[in-house]
């Protein structure tokens, strides 16, 4: 983005009450969310909204590639991205890239989605939502009956942990 993109573009403090009112309370997918999220702070907003970041997931859904930026991943899904850094092409792919990675989601072993469900453990991890939304799916499609009628997985306590880590 050059100086002259940006003059006579009002300054963001005009708009952020517009992308307010249009996020809502909507769930937010961005690439490297931390990013954004950061600067949208920085910036005055601070939104309570879910958020989904493309670039973790990716990391946990198509781990064999070595490259998770967004150019990758648009590529990795043959989602079109010629304009890159541009907030409407960014936002598009970002957008296209995420139904692939739901996608995949989807095509796991429902025990492997279940798995991820409780990936998080009692603390807040932001995709457990995300993966209970797809087993859930799974389950209303009969993908997953056999899972559902099986008891959750353990948890780990934290003696049981100390003990592992001692016989090693």
């Amino acid at each position: 983005i050059r100086q002259q993109d940006l003059t006579g573009a009002p300054p963001f403090a005009a708009l952020a009450g517009d992308l307010l009112a249009f996020v809502g309370d909507a769930t937010i997918v961005a690439q490297n969310a931390p990013f954004d999220m950061g600067f949208l702070a920085n910036a005055g907003l601070d939104f309570a909204n879910p958020v989904l970041d493309t670039l973790e997931l990716a990391r946990i859904l198509v781990p064999q590639l070595t490259e998770r930026n967004l150019t990758a991943l648009a590529l990795f899904f043959g989602v079109p991205y010629n304009s890159k850094h541009r907030a409407l092409a960014d936002a598009t792919a970002t957008a296209e890239v995420f139904r692939g990675l739901r996608t995949t989601a989807h095509k796991l072993d429902p025990r492997t989605v279940y798995s991820l469900t409780n990936l998080g453990g009692s603390s807040p991890w932001r995709l457990a939502p995300f993966f209970q939304e797809v087993f859930d799916e799974q389950v209303d499609a009969g993908q997953a009956t056999a899972v559902v009628a099986a008891p959750p997985p353990p948890r780990r306590s934290e003696e049981h942990t100390s003990e592992l880590q001692s016989r090693e």
